[in-house]
This record gives structure tokens, sequence and C-alpha cells, in this order.
């Protein structure tokens, strides 16, 4: 595959197979429909949302599934990857990770007060606004974990298995959403995920070759002119945590 990304005015295209095809980066009303839609394939609802003519005009509909389904699976993936590597999906994930600059924007939004105004607030301000919070619930996720913590309780009055408030609001998960996380820390979580359930002598096989793998991978981001210092963190923390369990065992 001769995957050659350029970008241009807000249309990037991709070349596939001797054609080019185009897409635009997902927007926050994308993700609004990727989280509706998170029953089927995310990498397909991306493709849909983003693939366009040159002049950016959609090329899909959701009413399209079917059909785009039928079209080569990597072409759909690599289009899909590249439009989540937008400016605002990464300060979206960004977001999710840092959740005291979470807390001022929401301050702000909740407040009327301007951002600017927010963060030169001290740091025993703002705990003291945190544990407010707490208490007396002004911000939109805090309100939002109240309401998912009373429809957990409801759902154990009438289900065998209650929900969790996670499962019956997505958007109250702490991490980040799949259709959110960068393409190198999916991968990476995708092939750590099985280790955890395989024998202890098969589990430190494995590691003895995934674990040098993604150390280099940490390396070579460090490496770049512009680093994605959320590709580093993960990765390294998850070098961390099996680094630990090996020892652990051992």
């Amino acid at each position: 595959m001769n995957d050659r990304i350029r970008k241009g005015d807000g249309v990037h295209s991709i070349e596939y197979g001797g054609e080019t095809y185009y897409y635009r980066y997902l927007t926050s009303r994308h993700l609004e429909t990727l989280n509706a839609n998170q029953g089927h394939d995310l990498n397909v609802m991306a493709f849909i949302l983003c693939a366009c003519t040159p002049s950016g005009e959609p090329m899909f509909t959701l009413d399209d599934y079917d059909e785009v389904l039928d079209l080569p699976r990597m072409l759909i993936n690599t289009i899909a990857h590249a439009s989540s590597t937008g400016n605002g999906v990464a300060a979206a994930r960004r977001l999710i990770q840092d959740p005291d600059r979470k807390f001022i924007l929401q301050l702000a939004t909740s407040t009327g007060w301007s951002i600017e105004y927010c963060e030169g607030l001290d740091f025993e301000t703002l705990s003291e606004l945190k544990a407010l919070n707490s208490w007396v619930p002004f911000t939109p996720e805090r309100q939002a974990g109240q309401l998912g913590v009373i429809a957990s309780y409801m759902s154990s009055q009438i289900h065998k298995n209650p929900l969790s408030a996670d499962k019956i609001f997505p958007y109250l998960q702490k991490n980040v959403p799949k259709f959110l996380e960068h393409p190198k820390v999916a991968k990476a979580r995708s092939l750590l995920e099985p280790v955890s359930g395989s024998p202890d002598k098969i589990k430190e096989k494995q590691l003895e070759l995934l674990i040098p793998a993604l150390e280099e991978e940490v390396e070579m981001e460090k490496a770049k002119d512009t680093p994605d210092t959320y590709v580093i963190r993960e990765l390294s923390k998850m070098i961390k945590d099996h680094k630990w369990q090996r020892t652990y065992q051992l």
C-alpha cells in the first residue's frame, strides 16, 4: 500500500492502489455521532463521516454503512486513523488526561469567568473550588456523575446485574474513548491485553518481545521534532506496569 498523506486547505488526501482519496479531520460534531453509534464499527463510522470529495463535500451518509463495508478494510482503517489526528481530536485526548485543565475549562463555562481568570487562580483557591464542586456540584461533569449514580441505583432495582454509571452514560468514563485513542496506544493495548490471561511462562516470553518494542517506540517518539507527549506517557505507563508484573512474578 502506498499511503502518502498530504495536508491541504482543510481537505487531506491519501493514495491507495493508484487512486487518490480525500478526507477531513474528525470534528466535535463527528465525535458526538461516533459516541451515539458505539454499537457499530467505529473505523467504518469515522470513514463515512470524514471521506469527502476534493472540494470537501461528504461522499457518504450514515445510510451507506453497509455499502462502505465492501470497501478495502485497509483503506477504511487508514483514513479513519488519519482523520483522528486532527488538532481538535488531539486536544480532546489531552484534555481527558489532564483533569486540572479540564476543571479550569468547566469552571469557566459554569461561572462565566474568563479562562484567563480561572488559569490565574492560586492552587488553594482551585482546591477549595474542587472541594465545593464535590459537595455541591456546579460543573457539568459532577452533575452528570450524580445522575449516573442515581441511574445506576435505579437499574439495580430492576436488573439482576445492575449497570454501572459509566455503562449507562459512556461519557462518564474516565479513560480515553476508543474512537479518540491514538492508533499507537490502541495497538499497544491490543497487543498487551491477551498477555494478561496467558500462563506465566508464556507471558514472560511475550513480554520479553513486547516491552523492548514499546521502549523503542517511545525513544522514536521522543526523537521527533514535535513528540506526542500523550503517546510517550501512555506507552511508558504500560512499560512500567508490565515490568512491575514481571518483577512481582519473579
